[in-house]
C-alpha cells in the first residue's frame, strides 16, 4: 500500500471490480437476512476439478448497527477450489439487506460462511464500501498465502 498525496489526486482512477460481475445473474431471492445455508457448488462444472475464480457484487447491502442506515458495498471474492455456484452467492449476498453489522465483521463473516459452506483451498473477499460520513472502509480477508487483492483501489462506486 502506498499514500497518494494531494498533489497525485488528479492522476488517480477509478476502476471496476476484477472478476466476472454476477449481478445480472437470474436469481429467485427469498431470504433477506444472512442465510450462509444459500451457499454451494457449481454441480454443472464439478468436470472442471480445482479452478481458480474472481467473482464480484455490487448488491452488498447492510445495516449500521449503530444508525440503522443502509451501508452499501462491491464484494470480490477470489477463491481457488471446486466451483462455487455464482447464482447462489449473489442470493446470499443479497440475503444481507436486513443484517446489521460493522463493515469489517460482514467481510470476515461472509469469508467465514464461504469457508464453511464452499471449502475453498484458498479465499479472498474485499468489501468496497460506499462513503459514508466521508469514511472509506475496505475490509480485506483472506486465507491465501499471498495477497490476491494486493492493493487499495478506488471503485468507481466509491
Amino acid at each position: 500500500m502506498h499514500l497518494h498525496l494531494p498533489k497525485d489526486w488528479s492522476r488517480a482512477t477509478l476502476e471496476q471490480p476484477s472478476g466476472t460481475l454476477i449481478d445480472d445473474l437470474s436469481v429467485a431471492i427469498s431470504a433477506y437476512d444472512r442465510t450462509p445455508s444459500l451457499l454451494r457448488h457449481d454441480s454443472s462444472r464439478s468436470s472442471e476439478g480445482i479452478i481458480q475464480e474472481r467473482l464480484s457484487s455490487n448488491l452488498l447491502r447492510t445495516l449500521c448497527p449503530v444508525t440503522g442506515q443502509p451501508d452499501w458495498a462491491t464484494v470480490e471474492v477470489a477463491y481457488t477450489g471446486i466451483a462455487i455456484d455464482p447464482s447462489t452467492l449473489l442470493a446470499y449476498l443479497v440475503s444481507y439487506r436486513e443484517h446489521s453489522g460493522f463493515h469489517e465483521h460482514c467481510c470476515e463473516t461472509i469469508f467465514s460462511d464461504l469457508m464453511e459452506h464452499c471449502g475453498p483451498r484458498t479465499l479472498s473477499v474485499h468489501c468496497h464500501f460506499t462513503r459514508r460520513g466521508g469514511i472509506e472502509i475496505n475490509p480485506y480477508r483472506s486465507g491465501a498465502q499471498g495477497e490476491v487483492f494486493n492493493d487499495c483501489r478506488r471503485l468507481h462506486r466509491q
